[in-house]
């Protein structure tokens, strides 16, 4: 027993590290071998040379437990400022503790996986700061006493105790703030001011507080109290309205047809010198037409001198036998080369081909005379097309934006328009033609141009909700709309001035001068539009309790907030703007002109949203298309010979 005993005391002394533990373990070790006979005393001096060669202590590495083996016991003992571990090799509690001769170490855990604690002094936290007491002040015997031992007579040092009572203290004086009353009239509400209170030590100091757009009304007495915020003007009187005329009645497609048609029919019955002149003008930019496809046509062989009958045939617009007038004033000296049976196919919509280039102008159900109508308005439309007309007729295609700015440095301004149709595929034939008439009978509708209609700012409600830097908005805290302030359903003449207004209630409700329009959040569909609007604002009760308001964050505040020091809310505006004309709500969408309503204002980019990812990825695959065609006629094959699985209904131009 005494023999087991031993060598399990000589294992734990090998990997023991050095200190006062492994030296109780040598004096046990010692002790069993002085009982033990003379045989293993010799076993000492080996365990003293292995002592001697042992390695530079490290931690041992953990293993897994097992009964018989060695297992980490912990030992702790408190000391100041936090605690002294120990960790001893045993293969129990009982010899571990036996091992530890050390006083004040008490026994904590076993270790049998894992990794061994830091062992040493660790500290558990500060030390305690003890804060050294003021002295009390020396009653009047003890410094009439010392007074005596500095050699000081009574009158003496009554003297120099006046005089260290009545010096000048130490440290800074508090600054003496004013509070001045500001007040800024409000442009969109007449009879209305916003006013607020600053707090600053001089007026000069307040003005520059309070801002440009604020003027000082008056310095606030003590105890005085106004309202802020929005405040009516006492007195004042609102000027009488201004009268609107009367609205026009709308006129219908057919009220309009006639009307034009006999207009057409008196100026070129009343005036018969002006028709004269301007078919006289027509004639000469016919011709000059005729000699640019001409000398196009040489170049092109076959291809042009089809195109450049197809612009003979357009452009030679007149009447029938009978002489009937046109619109314009003036006469044809040809007749349109159009059959009967080809007129027929028009009126029931079908397409006709005429000098090797289809036409389709019937669209199902017309007349002939609509068709002949539809005719002389491409051909107005081709000498007097607008700008940027392949934009808005396509939604911006830039394949055939690029393919219309080719054909007009070839061909110029007089054939283009032209050429371009007899390149187009059936279905952006068919647009085109749409986008014309459009064009032509919006201009008819009003003198060229359609009468605006008002932006009607329907409501707007405002909340305020609790914001957090690593929750979010939290809490909603307050909230009011526009039926607070009475401004609802309010209407706007124009853009510029709804967006005013709204720039108006963002200032008087959070003090944010500074709107920046690219951050509004803009969303149109078939009810209207939404503008929504957030700020991020510190809340100032200004000592008036639920009297205060919201001012937006400066940047040093907003860093405040992110380390969790200030509380921060978030101000959220949703305006709901309803626009009754179509027109206007395509400015919201596509924030672009609609030359089909005569509008050319430019938009603010801010009032636009991006087009959906599906028009994007289609326009994409259609360019891809385009570049494989014009590669395949390169080579002189037909289109898409080499892509077999194209669709016939994709095999566009």
């Amino acid at each position: 027993m005494a023999d087991k005993k031993l060598a399990q005391l000589r294992t734990l002394f090998a990997k023991m590290p050095e200190g006062a533990g492994k030296d109780a373990v040598a004096k046990k070790i010692a002790k069993l071998e002085a009982s033990q006979p003379k045989e293993v005393v010799e076993v000492k001096e080996e365990v003293k040379v292995e002592t001697k060669k042992a390695k530079a202590p490290r931690k041992p590495k953990a293993t897994k437990s097992a009964s018989g083996k060695e297992k980490r016991h912990v030992f702790e003992k408190e000391v100041e400022g936090g605690k002294e571990v120990k960790v001893v090799m045993a293969t129990s509690p009982e010899l571990a503790k036996e091992a530890m001769q050390e006083s004040g170490f008490e026994f904590v855990k076993t270790i049998t996986r894992g990794r061994s604690p830091k062992e040493g002094f660790i500290a558990t936290g500060k030390a305690k700061k003890t804060k050294a007491k003021t002295p009390e002040r020396a009653s009047k015997a003890t410094r009439e006493s010392m007074a005596k031992d500095a050699g000081m007579t009574a009158e003496k040092a009554e003297k120099v105790a006046s005089k260290v009572a009545s010096s000048k203290k130490r440290g800074r004086k508090p600054m003496d703030k004013k509070a001045f009353l500001f007040e800024m009239p409000l442009k969109t509400q007449a009879g209305k001011v916003k006013r607020k209170v600053v707090t600053a030590t001089s007026e000069a100091s307040a003005i520059k507080a309070a801002g440009k757009n604020y003027t000082l009304v008056k310095e606030l007495e003590k105890g005085e109290n106004p309202k802020v915020g929005v405040q009516p003007i006492e007195g004042f009187v609102a000027p009488a309205p201004k009268k609107r005329g009367r609205k026009p009645k709308a006129k219908t497609l057919e009220e309009v047809t006639e009307k034009s048609e006999a207009i057409g029919e008196g100026i070129g019955i009343a005036n018969k010198e002006i028709g004269d002149q301007l078919r006289d003008l027509a004639n000469g930019m016919i011709l000059e037409m005729e000699e640019k496809v001409d000398s196009l046509m040489e170049e092109l062989k076959k291809v042009s001198r089809q195109l450049n009958e197809l612009g003979r045939e357009v452009f030679y617009l007149g009447t029938e036998a009978d002489g009937k007038k046109m619109a314009h004033g003036g006469t044809t000296h040809e007749k349109i080369k159009i059959s009967d049976s080809d007129m027929k196919k028009l009126h029931e919509g079908k397409e006709v081909t005429i000098s090797g280039v289809t036409l389709d102008f019937g669209h199902g159900g017309q007349t002939p005379a609509d068709v002949m109508k539809g005719l002389n308005d491409f051909a107005m439309f081709a000498l007097n097309f607008p700008p940027n007309f392949v934009s808005d007729a396509f939604d911006g295609n830039q394949h055939l934006i690029q393919k219309f700015n080719d054909l007009y440095d070839r061909v110029g301004s007089d054939a283009v328009v032209v050429k371009f149709y007899a390149q187009l595929d059936g279905g952006n034939k068919r647009r085109l033609q749409e986008y014309i008439a459009d064009v032509y009978a919006d201009k008819m509708a009003d003198g060229g141009r359609v009468g605006d209609k008002d932006f009607v700012l329907d409501n707007y409600y405002v909340i305020v909700d609790k914001d957090d830097y690593e929750e979010g908005m939290t809490d909603q805290v307050a909230s009011w709309n526009s039926f607070d302030y009475g401004e609802s359903n309010k209407s706007f003449s124009s853009k510029s001035a709804l967006m005013d207004f709204i720039k108006e209630v963002i200032d008087r409700d959070t003090s944010e001068d500074d709107t920046k329009e690219s951050n509004f959040d803009i969303e149109s569909d078939e009810d209207g539009t939404t503008i929504n609007y957030g700020v991020l604002c510190k809340y100032d009760n200004l000592g008036r309790g639920r009297y205060g308001n919201y001012e937006k964050a400066t940047r040093e505040e907003i860093e405040q907030w992110k380390k969790g020091d200030l509380e921060l809310f978030n101000v959220g505006f949703t305006f709901k703007v309803k626009v009754f004309e179509p027109r206007k709500r395509a400015e919201f969408a596509h924030g672009g002109k609609t030359h089909r309503q005569g509008y050319d204002d430019k938009l603010d980019e801010s009032l636009a949203i991006r087009r959906g990812a599906g028009r994007s990825k289609q326009q994409s695959r259609k360019d891809r298309r385009d570049e494989s065609a014009a590669m395949e006629r390169s080579m002189g094959r037909r289109k898409y010979s080499s892509v077999g699985t194209m669709d016939i209904d994709d095999r566009m131009i």
